[in-house]
C-alpha cells in the first residue's frame, strides 16, 4: 500500500491504539445498526408494552363500570395526548389479516385479558411512510388501532400513536458518547502506562548511541516492556564492559610499543652525526606519531567523555580563533601562510547542543586543518537543518578552494591510513587518520559526515548533528 493511503493514519503508537479502539466502537455500532435495520420492528418494544398496558386498563375501566356511568368521561381520563379510547355498539374491526407484529400485540393483550377471546382482538398497525414527525426530538410515531369486545356486547376501540421502531440516528446521539468516552479514557490511561516506558527506552537508546553512559532503566510496565528494559540494561552493561576492556588493553599496548621506540631513539642518538643518523631519527619520529594517532583512533576517547550541554557557536569560534592565531605565527601547511590563507565563519548567535565537546572539537579541528592545509580560502557555516526523516539538527559545512578529491575517492578517504595522491597529501603530514577520527566522533553523536565537490572547485565537508 502506498504511503499516500496512510497519510491520515497516525504515526505514534498511542494514537494508533486509540484510533483502533475508536474504529472498533464505531464498527460495533454500525454492525448493530445493520442488524437492527434488517430485523427492525414497526413498533418500539417499550412503546408496545405501554400500548398493551393502556389497553388493559381501559378494558378494566369499561368492563367494571355500571350502566349509569359516563363511559366517555372515564375513558377520556384513561387516555392521553397520543391515546384515545371509545366504545361503540357495532363491530367495525378491519377485515384484513393481521401481520406478525400485530398478532404479537394481540397475544400480549390476550395474555393480560384471558377472558377476551384471542380471535376477537383486532390490531391494525400503520407504518407506510406516512407517519408524522413528533415534536419529541424527531421521533417518528405510528398509528395503532385496537378493537376488542366488552362483556356487555359493546366494542372497545383505541387509537394510539406509540413510538416507531428503534431509530438509531436518535439513539446514537446518546449511546455513542456514553459508550465511547469511558472507553477512550481507559484507553488513554492504558496508552500512558504502555507507551511511557517505551519512550524512556527510545530516549535512552538514542543517548547510548551517542556514547553516553546511563543508569540502569527502571523495569516496569507490561511483561514485554519489562523484558525489553532488562535486555537493554544487559546490552548496555556488555557494551560498556567491552569498551572498558578494550581501552585497558590498548593502554597496555601503548606502553609496550612506546618502550622499544624510545629505546631505539636513545641508541640512534648515540650514533655519530650524519645523514644516516638524521634519517633514522625522522623514521622513528614518524613511527612515534603513527603509533600515537593509531592508538588515539582505536582507543575511542570520545566514548569515555561525558556528555554535556554546549554551544556549537562558541566551539567554532574557538577553533577559528586558534586557527587564525596559527596563521599569523606559522605555516599551517606547505605554501600556506598568513598572506595566502583566510577563514570566514557564518553562524547564529547561539547554537545549543548536547554532546561531548572534546570529541566534536577534535572532529571539526581535523576538518578545519585539512581545509587550511590544502586551500587558501576557508569558509565555515552553521545552521539548523532537518534530516530527510524530519529530525531536527545542526549542519556544519567546511568549504575550501583547494584541489578537491576525485569523486570515486570521496568515501574511500574515510578508511584508516588511506591517503590521496600527491596532489592532496604530499608533504601534508599525518598518517591518514584525520578523516577517520572525525567521522568516528560525528557518528558517535548519531550524526553524519560526508564530503562533496564544490561548484566553484574545492571540497565541502558536511557535518550533520541531530538534536
Amino acid at each position: 500500500m502506498s504511503a499516500s493511503r496512510w497519510r491520515l493514519w497516525p504515526r505514534h503508537l498511542g494514537s494508533q491504539l486509540a484510533a483502533v479502539v475508536m474504529l472498533g466502537v464505531l464498527a460495533a455500532h454500525g454492525l448493530a445498526l445493520l442488524v437492527t435495520w434488517h430485523r427492525t420492528e414497526v413498533l418500539n418494544p417499550i412503546s408496545q408494552s405501554q400500548v398493551v398496558e393502556r389497553m388493559v386498563v381501559a378494558y378494566r375501566v369499561a368492563s367494571s363500570s355500571s350502566v349509569g356511568d359516563d363511559f366517555h368521561t372515564m375513558l377520556w381520563t384513561v387516555g392521553t395526548e397520543d391515546a384515545r379510547f371509545w366504545i361503540e355498539d357495532v363491530d367495525s374491526r378491519p377485515l384484513q389479516p393481521m401481520s406478525e407484529q400485530e398478532l404479537r400485540i394481540a397475544q400480549s393483550v390476550a395474555t393480560y385479558l384471558p377472558e377476551v377471546p384471542f380471535d376477537q382482538i383486532a390490531v391494525h398497525l400503520t407504518d407506510s411512510g406516512e407517519t408524522r414527525e413528533s415534536s419529541r426530538e424527531g421521533w417518528r410515531l405510528v398509528d395503532l388501532n385496537i378493537a376488542m369486545p366488552l362483556p356487555n356486547g359493546q366494542w372497545l376501540y383505541s387509537y394510539q400513536q406509540p413510538l416507531a421502531g428503534y431509530q438509531w440516528l436518535q439513539l446514537l446521539r446518546f449511546s455513542l458518547p456514553v459508550s465511547t468516552l469511558p472507553i477512550l479514557a481507559l484507553v488513554l490511561l492504558f496508552i500512558y502506562w504502555v507507551v511511557r516506558p517505551l519512550k524512556t527506552l527510545a530516549r535512552a537508546a538514542e543517548r547510548v548511541s551517542r556514547g553516553e553512559r546511563l543508569d540502569m532503566l527502571a523495569v516496569e510496565g507490561a511483561q514485554e516492556t519489562r523484558d525489553l528494559a532488562v535486555a537493554f540494561n544487559t546490552m548496555q552493561t556488555t557494551l560498556m564492559d567491552y569498551v572498558q576492556g578494550r581501552t585497558q588493553m590498548l593502554a597496555a599496548i601503548s606502553h609496550d610499543i612506546r618502550t622499544p621506540i624510545t629505546s631505539l631513539r636513545l641508541r640512534v642518538e648515540m650514533l655519530p652525526e650524519g645523514r644516516s643518523r638524521d634519517a633514522m631519527i625522522r623514521t622513528l619520529e614518524d613511527m612515534q606519531r603513527m603509533v600515537e594517532q593509531t592508538l588515539r583512533f582505536a582507543r575511542g576517547d570520545a566514548v569515555e567523555e561525558n556528555t554535556e550541554d554546549l554551544d556549537l557557536r562558541v566551539l567554532l569560534d574557538g577553533l577559528v580563533d586558534d586557527a587564525r592565531r596559527r596563521l599569523l605565527g606559522e605555516s599551517v601547511g606547505p605554501g600556506r601562510s598568513r598572506e595566502t590563507s583566510s577563514i570566514r565563519l557564518d553562524a547564529p548567535e547561539t547554537a545549543p547542543y548536547r554532546g561531548r565537546p572534546l570529541a566534536l572539537q577534535r572532529a571539526l579541528q581535523n576538518l578545519l586543518d585539512n581545509a587550511l592545509r590544502f586551500g587558501r580560502q576557508v569558509s565555515l557555516q552553521l545552521r539548523q537543518q532537518a534530516s530527510a526523516s524530519g529530525q531536527s539538527g545542526w549542519l556544519v559545512t567546511v568549504d575550501d578552494d583547494g584541489p578537491g578529491i576525485p569523486a570515486e575517492l570521496m568515501d574511500k578517504v574515510f578508511e584508516p591510513f588511506f591517503q590521496v595522491d600527491a596532489a592532496r597529501s604530499q608533504g601534508a603530514g599525518g598518517v591518514g587518520l584525520g578523516l577517520s577520527i572525525a567521522r568516528s566522533a560525528v557518528q558517535g553523536h548519531g550524526g553524519v559526515l560526508s564530503l562533496h565537490e564544490r561548484d566553484g572547485g574545492g571540497l565541502r565537508a558536511r557535518v550533520w548533528l541531530p538534536t
